[in-house]
């Protein structure tokens, strides 16, 4: 009897065991800018899930993407690193080296492992996958669930977890929602509630479909007439369709998880990769540009560490996924390159580095005969920007620099005429990484038929194929 209150006693003066690491779970809404959330303020409701979400968690205000585009900005959230130094973006299309990447550091510490992409720039191809023990590529139709509420990737997330997910492990799950992307196609179900109802949304619809039929980005850039004002505002009415429609999508993924994984003790990011342009800066869709509208992304997070309800006005970067889920499943990591633990408050000035190289691969997206027009002459060139969170500096491959004041000037309307020398020479020292035309190409090689149709289905494709 002694020896167990004695036992009892030195029992009572142990430190408590570390909690078991818990589930880790990244949602990209894929080319959502930030500005059309209503969760960050936009008039117009198509993110009800996402306030919702907000309130569970921290909502981060200033939140850059590390290019403006997909393939770079999700390898720069698997390695925690940037373009320069990944080397995936417009001219190589391919994880460079021996990166060391999320899954793979999490599958080696115990971790399930499962993802699933919309988009043929986060797949075995571009060697984004390695670590996932079972990855969907959901635009092959053979792993596309057929589902009557049109949302097969929420379907196949609900699949995965009551017929694969070992109850015994923590996992690490990691979805790709392409709703929000071009050509814009929303359900109709998901367009009403927004856009008037039936008779409404046709007719934006129409509006859009006589220039998309042509290539709504080819049209602006290379048409014979200008894009019609309102054929771009039945676009942009189309696209908050689609964000609500995506918005949807991760409702019905977080429901199905939260049946299973604890909120308290499961981290959930969702994050937008990058965003899109309807005319600002003379500019469509997501090429050609570092401006805000492609850079400024969405992150919320909810789980262990993070303050329900809390808005973070520190500078973060998509950059930051990786050490932050390391660090929620109890991982080391080294913070060399710049990337931060979310869990601890970020710097209210922060230097970070984004790029976009030459445009290779969106030239390539140009029938050959078009390639060469004079009128694409502006673009061609690679860019680089260093930016703290009030300042940013872009740089281009001929030489131009423009310094901005994102306080003041929030839309990079006017460019400082003359910007205090030690501000251009620390941004300048971030914009890294400038490289020229590399030479005729356009597109991954050796894509199977079925990643080739959807690539040109997206638009990174011209209708001839591979160049």
């Amino acid at each position: 009897m002694r020896a167990g209150l004695v036992l009892l006693a030195l029992t009572a003066c142990q430190p408590p065991a570390p909690a078991p690491p818990g589930s880790l779970v990244l949602i990209v809404l894929d080319t959502v800018r930030v500005d059309h959330l209503s969760a960050y303020g936009y008039e117009r409701a198509t993110s009800p899930f996402l306030e919702e979400l907000a309130g569970e968690g921290t909502r981060y205000a200033r939140a850059w993407s590390s290019s403006a585009w997909t393939l770079p900005a999700h390898a720069s959230m698997f390695t925690g690193l940037p373009p320069r130094l990944h080397g995936a973006d417009q001219t190589t299309l391919h994880l460079q080296g021996d990166q060391d990447l999320l899954a793979e550091r999490l599958v080696a510490a115990g971790y399930q492992t499962a993802g699933f992409s919309n988009n043929p720039w986060v797949s075995a191809d571009t060697g984004l996958v390695d670590g996932f023990g079972r990855y969907a590529e959901l635009w092959r139709r053979r792993q596309r669930p057929r589902t009557l509420w049109g949302d097969p990737t929420s379907e196949a997330v609900a699949r995965w977890i009551a017929d694969e997910r070992d109850p015994e492990k923590p996992f690490f799950l990691f979805v790709n929602l392409m709703e929000a992307h071009g050509p814009y196609e929303p359900a109709w179900r998901d367009a009403w509630p927004l856009l008037g109802g039936p008779l409404q949304t046709w007719k934006r619809a129409r509006r859009y479909e006589q220039v998309e039929e042509r290539g709504f980005v080819r049209a602006w850039y290379l048409g014979d007439e200008p894009v019609p004002p309102e054929a771009i505002e039945a676009a942009k009415d189309l696209y908050d369709a689609e964000i609500h429609q995506g918005d949807a999508a991760v409702a019905r993924i977080v429901a199905a998880l939260d049946q299973v994984a604890d909120p308290a003790s499961t981290t959930l990011l969702v994050v937008t990769d990058h965003g899109e342009t309807f005319g600002e800066h003379g500019l469509m869709g997501h090429n050609f540009s570092l401006c805000e509208t492609l850079l400024r992304t969405a992150v919320v997070a909810r789980g262990p560490g993070f303050v329900a309800g809390a808005v973070e006005d520190g500078v973060v970067q998509l950059n930051d996924v990786f050490p932050t889920l390391l660090a929620a499943a109890g991982l080391p990591y080294d913070a060399q390159e710049g990337a931060l633990d979310l869990h601890a408050p970020p710097p209210g000035i922060r230097p970070l580095e984004a790029s976009y190289a030459y445009p290779r691969q969106v030239f390539g997206t140009f029938p050959p005969a078009q390639r060469s027009s004079r009128r694409l002459d502006p673009y061609r060139r690679a860019l680089a920007a260093g930016l703290d969170g009030r300042f940013k500096l872009v740089r281009d491959s001929k030489g131009g620099e423009e310094v901005f004041d994102l306080v003041t000037d929030p839309g990079e309307e006017h460019p400082l005429p003359a910007p205090d020398p030690a501000v251009v020479a620390r941004l300048r020292a971030l914009a890294q990484g400038l490289e020229g035309d590399p030479g005729e190409g356009g597109g991954p090689e050796g894509l199977d038929p079925e990643t080739a149709e959807e690539l040109q289905r997206l638009g990174y494709l011209d209708g001839e194929g591979m160049r």
